[in-house]
């Protein structure tokens, strides 16, 4: 195994501890031992408070039968400190609705539902299937301040 990033002393001190490689992933187990990936640390909102995953968003709106994708991040607020949004691509000729997908998202994750749900027609990501979080936020900006 590597012991450290070339020429990045700084990654290097983040990521080995001990002989140990720590890569910023976040889980949990489930009662009867599953683990749940939840997301990377750096990519946890707190919101009033309350850590929220933006994987585990994904995930449970992703289980809605109209969702083809998704991507959740994070408002900043000066009182709330992150406020989650998700972005949400519907499958071709299904139909659900901000209020529709909310409840759904409220009722699986009860405080750490998504405060806004803003679907788009695609979720701008890299041909590789990376987010392309500059892309997302600036289309969820728009798509905000435009009158519903």
């Amino acid at each position: 195994m590597i012991d450290h990033y070339l020429n990045d002393d700084e990654a290097t001190e983040r990521a080995f501890k001990d002989g140990w490689f720590l890569p910023g992933d976040i889980g949990k187990f489930t009662p009867d031992g599953q683990l749940v990936f939840l997301g990377r640390a750096d990519q946890m909102m707190i919101m009033d408070g309350i850590n929220i995953y933006p994987a585990e968003i994904e995930a449970v709106v992703g289980r809605h039968p109209a969702v083809r994708d998704s991507a959740a991040i994070p408002l900043r607020s000066p009182l709330h400190q992150d406020i989650p949004v998700c972005a949400v691509a519907l499958h071709s000729g299904k139909v659900a609705s901000e209020t529709e997908l909310l409840e759904f998202t409220f009722q699986r994750l009860g405080s750490r539902y998504p405060r806004r749900i803003i679907l788009l027609e695609e979720i701008p990501r890299t041909k590789q299937g990376k987010l392309l979080l500059n892309e997302l936020s600036q289309e969820i900006a728009d798509k905000l301040r435009r009158p519903a």
